[in-house]
């Protein structure tokens, strides 16, 4: 009997000893020697009584949960008799915390400084028992919120729960310290003052209207707008990039039908053969004409007997003046071309 009471006190004693040094130093700054040397005890007693460092902070957590949540799912019941609005769930939730705070059932907030920690460090020191506990007990909270908020989706309103537990961690922690940063604006902490608000602040949170779904949020639009600006602009330097190459190609053909006319004008048209020979050349133009009767083969003979032109000589504009030919001895008349 004597040798249980005293197992049970070094129990106890190594409970309070982990809350505080994990409170203080978090999880992974403190080892299992720190915990016995402020217990008093040894080794061995925290591995008969819990077995690791994990189981011990298993039992930290569950020794204060546990009854706390069995409060609050008693008032939660209560105020889903009558129906109650959403500053009566929350006072379910939050109530309990002050009540035993206000009667030294957990030491100078260790409790919150230990859940701080366990949530600052991501939750993976937040023990595999205490997770269903935790769960069970936001479940019936966001049940009773969805009937007293119908509009919301149950996600939304976890969202919402989660940044109540962020605000109620903050104020039940750092709210000693409002007065020296407000130079004492806002007095001295009254607990149930504080409480007060915090219920009245995550109400208002709660019942906020709903998120608004966009296609995409106004600096998305923004980015979006000049982004179609820069796309816009690049175009419009392709098409003025291409333009100028095709009026330069326009103008080029233009030119060139310019000067195409000019030289269409300068060429003056043939004569015809008759303006050029002078009146009295009446032969000429009898045997011009007898030689256009005269056969392909006549033609040939008649243009092997035309003499080359030298390669110095500059071609002479078509249809120049002809020279008349002068008759060969056979009395024979023949003009060349």
């Amino acid at each position: 009997m004597k040798g249980s009471k005293s197992s049970e006190a070094t129990r106890e004693r190594i409970l309070e000893a982990a809350e505080v040094l994990f409170a203080e130093r978090g999880f992974d700054g403190v080892s299992l020697r720190d915990i016995t040397a402020a217990a008093l005890a040894n080794v061995a007693a925290v591995n008969y009584h819990f077995g690791t460092k994990e189981a011990l902070m298993d039992q930290i957590l569950l020794r204060y949960l546990v009854p706390l949540n069995q409060e609050r799912l008693e008032l939660l019941a209560e105020v889903e008799k009558r129906e109650g609005g959403v500053e009566e769930i929350l006072g379910a939730l939050l109530k309990p915390l002050l009540g035993r705070m206000n009667e030294g059932g957990l030491q100078a907030g260790l409790f919150f400084k230990l859940m701080g920690r366990c949530m600052i460090g991501g939750g993976e020191h937040l023990p595999e028992q205490v997770k269903p506990v935790v769960q069970n007990v936001m479940g019936y909270f966001v049940k009773s919120l969805r009937r007293a908020l119908p509009d919301f989706s149950e996600e939304e309103l976890l969202w919402r729960m989660h940044f109540c537990v962020g605000s109620m961690m903050h104020a039940f922690l750092a709210s000693e310290k409002l007065s020296d940063l407000t130079e004492g604006k806002c007095g001295e902490v009254d607990p149930e003052q504080m409480l007060k608000r915090l219920i009245v602040f995550c109400s208002a949170g709660l019942s906020a209207g709903q998120l608004v779904e966009s296609p995409a949020s106004l600096l998305e639009e923004v980015e979006e707008k000049e982004k179609s600006d820069e796309v816009a602009e690049v175009s419009r330097e392709m098409a003025g990039s291409i333009e100028e190459p095709v009026a330069e190609v326009d103008d080029s053909v233009s030119g060139a039908a310019a000067i195409d006319e000019d030289n269409a004008e300068e060429i003056e048209p043939e004569e015809d053969d008759a303006q050029i020979l002078h009146e009295d050349d009446e032969i000429f133009v009898a045997e011009k004409l007898n030689r256009a009767s005269e056969s392909p083969a006549q033609v040939q003979e008649t243009a092997e007997e035309v003499p080359e032109s030298q390669p110095d000589e500059k071609p002479k504009k078509k249809a120049s003046k002809r020279k008349k030919p002068e008759p060969e001895q056979g009395g024979q008349d023949e003009f060349l071309f």
